[in-house]
């Protein structure tokens, strides 16, 4: 029969090993929170480019898996904050080796320049599907040309 400290071991070898099943609009959004955590659901939103339904439930599935909390703004109610749980900054480390491995797993057999190559492209697609003409680049991927910026 395991003793209590056997099972608290266990417990936290679980806990450390806690598996995080993200999609790649949830990954974006806990990005932008290690940049910049307490940021308001309204500056999420427009930064990934989302409707308001789209980011309150991405918010609500991260913090049902323990990785953010929301806040009102004590001046303004309407106002959310999301911030990251201890648990959230924790995945961090975790989490960015799991992306780099997966973008290496992606890159693998693409030469720099045709990645080049293909970035530019995907960024004129973007560029070219903006909803609203002049809007500019929502994601902030495009080069400055293309971004309204000089060209080099």
């Amino acid at each position: 029969m395991p003793t209590h400290a056997t099972q608290y071991c266990s417990r936290d070898v679980a806990q450390e090993q806690k598996v995080y099943h993200l999609t790649c609009v949830q990954w974006g959004v806990l990005a932008l929170l290690w940049e910049e955590d307490g940021a308001t659901l309204g500056y999420l939103r427009k930064r990934r480019g989302l409707d308001a339904p789209t980011i309150t439930g991405i918010i609500r599935r991260l913090e049902l898996s323990g990785l953010v909390e929301r806040r009102h703004d004590q001046g303004d109610r309407r106002v959310v904050h999301v911030f990251l749980t201890s648990e959230g900054h924790a995945a961090r480390h975790v989490l960015s080796e799991v992306m780099k491995a997966f973008i290496a797993r992606v890159q693998q057999n693409i030469t720099a320049e045709e990645q080049e190559i293909l970035r530019d492209i995907l960024q004129r697609l973007i560029s070219n599907t903006s909803i609203a003409p002049g809007l500019g680049d929502r994601f902030g991927l495009l080069p400055s040309p293309l971004n309204g910026g000089d060209s080099p």
